[in-house]
């Protein structure tokens, strides 16, 4: 198979490569869509630090209640689709085993400032929260109190999060966002769209070179570097070889911080950080 062939099919993959994933991502963000994500912001259990003979001779109290192990959980719900959610058949739900118990659930955050949110505890392993709206990229952050002991790897199967509304599914998938970076910007990934932009660049080159093979194996003859045609396109074509890789590696990277992007909440949302 001729080189200059393969080099065509090489840039031709490229090519598509990149205009399927551009256009895969303009067209996912154009498209309307309902999404309610719930993010599980943190969990604390309180006390934990108390030593264990100390603790038996501790006794706590939440308005009357006698508690022997309780946490505390923050959820930040939002609305990760671009359109809004404002037509609840039955409003957001989150419940927990029955062997746990919720002392208390409030809102402690709501952007914007003043959307209205209502946290009313149902029953005593349940909590609905009713908003009339929440637009796209809108949110709030409940905090709630659970009497009870849980392990650290049961704290994702614990919560269940339903709610009944048009274009949403009944069961909300909970979500871990990545950990606060009051010093991380959301900014243009510039490393991996620098190296994919030089990449395509050396391959177009290469093709360039190839092109001139001839003038430019006459040109090194005449200064007495002596390079057969053999080397000349080996050469080429390890470097084309090594381009396509960094392309790769770079479109991967390009991609897996899309993803990261939605996790990155916080900094995303530009969430203040005291809460």
């Amino acid at each position: 198979m001729r080189l200059d062939l393969i080099l065509t099919l090489a840039l031709t993959s490229a090519g598509v490569l990149i205009t399927c994933i551009v256009t895969h991502y303009y067209y996912k963000k154009g498209m309307k869509k309902k999404s309610l994500t719930p993010f599980l912001d943190f969990h604390l259990e309180l006390f934990s630090d108390i030593d264990k003979n100390l603790k038996k001779d501790l006794k706590i109290k939440y308005k009357n209640v006698l508690i022997d192990n309780f946490f505390q959980v923050q959820f930040i719900i939002v609305n990760t689709g671009n359109e809004a959610i404002y037509d609840c058949i039955k409003p957001l739900r989150l419940s927990i085993p029955n062997n746990l118990e919720i002392l208390d659930a409030k809102i402690v955050y709501t952007d914007p400032k003043g959307r209205e949110v209502g946290c009313k505890k149902d029953r005593k392993n349940s909590v609905e929260f009713r908003f009339p709206l929440l637009n796209g990229k809108e949110y709030f952050i409940t905090r709630i109190l659970i009497k009870g002991e849980i392990k650290n790897n049961e704290i994702e199967n614990i919560f269940n999060f339903n709610i009944t509304a048009p274009n949403l599914p009944d069961n909300l998938k909970i979500l871990r966002p990545l950990p606060y970076n009051k010093s991380k910007k959301d900014k243009f990934n510039f490393d991996a769209y620098f190296f994919s932009l030089m990449s395509i660049n050396i391959i177009v080159l290469m093709a360039y070179l190839i092109r001139l093979k001839n003038s430019i194996l006459d040109i090194l003859n005449s200064k007495g570097i002596g390079l057969s045609s053999g080397l000349y396109l080996t050469t080429i074509t390890m470097i084309i070889l090594i381009s396509l890789m960094f392309l790769f590696v770079s479109i991967m990277v390009i991609v897996a911080s899309f993803r990261n992007r939605k996790l990155d909440i916080r900094n995303r949302l530009k969430i203040p950080s005291k809460i």
